[in-house]
């Protein structure tokens, strides 16, 4: 599994395996993430999808109950 870091001096997404930016020539050092920061963010992101999902289904109900 990839790691991938933040570079502080320019902000783009590098491999943390590197050391060094591609962009800007910096260091690499910062934030670390991988599997489980991207993880967390599909689990939250399927949770809001599937909760916006359910009020459209319920609107959509009520629509046609009142007519």
């Amino acid at each position: 599994m990839a790691f991938y870091a933040i570079c502080e001096c320019c902000g783009q997404l590098v491999l943390e395996e590197s050391r060094r930016c591609p962009h800007c020539g910096a260091r690499i050092k910062g934030l670390r993430f991988g599997e489980s920061s991207s993880r967390g963010c599909y689990l939250i992101t399927m949770a809001f999808v599937v909760l916006m999902s359910l009020i459209v289904v319920v609107v959509f109900l009520l629509a046609t109950a009142l007519h």
